[in-house]
């Protein structure tokens, strides 16, 4: 917490830098990887 206090704007920059992170976690992204893993199982 002391950070955050003397450190006003790291609360902001932490959260963007999140966003970045997080932005290619997508259903569609996972949709992806579940199909690929579904068809190395199952050998197609």
């Amino acid at each position: 917490m002391r950070r955050f206090i003397n450190d006003p704007d790291l609360a902001a920059s932490m959260g963007h830098k999140s966003e970045q992170l997080m932005a290619q976690y997508t259903p569609e992204a996972a949709a992806k990887f579940l199909g690929k893993v579904t068809s190395f199982v199952l050998g197609s």
